[in-house]
C-alpha cells in the first residue's frame, strides 16, 4: 500500500487517546441533554404544584372573620337605603313580618354528603332602594369580597323567581355566591317593582361552613328515606331544615323543604312520619297542602295529627 494512501487511511481513524476524548464528549453532550430535560420537567412540576398550591391557598388567605354575623356587619356598613326589619331568620334565609325575603342563604353540599343543604342557620340583611342606589349596594358588596380575597363561585343575571312566602315573583338582576375556608355568601339585587315593596331589593345573607354540616347530618335520615320511597332519579337534591312536630300516641310528623328536578320543577315539601322506635319514613311529596283524605290509614292519622290539610268534601281548609 502507497505511503501516503496509507497514512491518509490510518490518519481517518482516531487513536486510542482521541477516541477515548470522543466518548467523553459524546457523554457530555448526552448527560448536558438528559440534564437540560430534568430541569424542564422539575421546573414545570413545580409550575403545576405551584399553580394548585395557589389554587388551594386563594381560600386560605381571604379574611377571616369570627362568625358569619360579624362578615355581614361589616360588609353592611355602606349600604344605602332602608334597612328591612327581619322578624324571622332560620337556615333559608331572613323575612319580615309580611313574609318578604330580606336574604337568602346559598346552599352547600358538604364533604361525604350525597345531596345539598340549606345551613341550621345564619346572618343577613336587606335594603329597599331606587335602581340605581341597589346597584350601587350590589357593587360594594362584590367589592367587599374582592377585597377581603373570597373565592368568587357562580352568578346569573335576569333570573326570576319567587321573593315572598306568598310567592310573589321577581327579577334577580344579579345574584352571586362568594366563599372563604370559614363562610359562604349569597348576595342578590332584585327587581321588585311589581310587588308591594314597588322598589328594589339588595340581600346579602351568609352562614359559617360548619353550620352546613350540622344541618346535612341532621337531614341525612329525611335523605335516607326519600331515596329509599321515591322513584325518580335523585341526581342534584336539595334539602332544607325540617320543622318537626309531635303527632298522636308518640308519633312525629316532619316537614321538609326539597328541590329535585325530576320530581317538580320547583321547590315542593317532603312530608315524613316516624312510629315510635322506628326511623323515618316518606309519606308524600307536595307543592300545595295534601286532601285530609289522604290521610286514609290509622297510622297517618295518628302520624300527622293536628297538621293542616284540605277538606276537599267541605272545599275548606282544616286540620287532620
Amino acid at each position: 500500500m502507497d505511503d501516503k494512501l496509507k497514512q491518509s487511511a490510518t490518519g481517518s481513524q482516531p487513536t486510542g487517546h482521541d477516541g477515548l476524548e470522543n466518548k467523553w464528549r459524546h457523554w457530555l453532550f448526552f448527560a448536558g441533554i438528559v440534564l437540560v430535560a430534568l430541569m424542564i420537567s422539575a421546573y414545570s412540576m413545580y409550575g403545576i404544584l405551584n399553580t394548585v398550591k395557589n389554587s388551594s391557598d386563594s381560600k386560605k388567605s381571604a379574611t377571616q372573620f369570627p362568625s358569619a354575623q360579624n362578615l355581614v356587619d361589616q360588609a353592611r356598613i355602606n349600604l344605602k337605603g332602608k334597612n328591612q326589619d327581619i322578624t324571622i331568620a332560620d337556615g333559608m334565609g331572613g323575612r319580615t313580618s309580611t313574609g318578604f325575603w330580606a336574604y337568602g342563604l346559598p346552599t352547600l353540599q358538604p364533604s361525604g354528603k350525597k345531596f345539598k343543604a340549606f345551613p341550621a342557620s345564619g346572618a343577613g340583611a336587606g335594603y329597599i332602594s331606587d335602581s340605581e342606589t341597589a346597584k350601587r349596594n350590589y357593587q360594594a358588596l362584590e367589592s367587599f369580597f374582592n377585597k377581603n380575597n373570597f373565592t368568587f363561585v357562580t352568578s346569573s343575571r335576569d333570573q326570576t323567581g319567587p321573593i315572598s312566602d306568598n310567592k310573589d315573583i321577581v327579577t334577580y338582576d344579579w345574584y352571586g355566591i362568594y366563599e372563604s375556608n370559614q363562610i359562604r355568601c349569597a348576595i342578590f339585587d332584585a327587581d321588585a317593582t311589581q310587588t308591594t315593596v314597588k322598589n328594589y331589593v339588595v340581600g346579602i345573607g351568609c352562614a359559617d361552613k360548619s353550620s352546613y354540616t350540622d344541618a346535612a347530618n341532621a337531614l341525612q335520615p329525611f335523605y335516607d328515606a326519600y331515596v329509599a320511597g321515591t322513584k325518580k332519579s335523585v341526581n342534584n337534591v336539595v334539602l332544607g331544615v325540617p320543622t318537626l312536630a309531635k303527632g298522636a300516641d308518640g308519633y312525629q310528623y316532619a316537614i321538609v323543604y326539597q328541590e329535585n328536578k325530576n320530581e317538580f320543577s320547583g321547590s315542593f315539601q317532603g312530608l315524613y312520619y316516624m312510629e315510635p322506635g322506628k326511623d323515618w319514613t316518606i309519606f308524600t311529596v307536595t307543592q300545595g297542602v295534601p286532601f285530609c283524605s289522604s290521610y286514609d290509614t290509622s297510622v297517618l292519622k295518628k302520624a300527622f295529627a293536628g297538621i293542616k290539610c284540605y277538606d276537599n268534601v267541605r272545599k275548606v281548609n282544616s286540620t287532620l
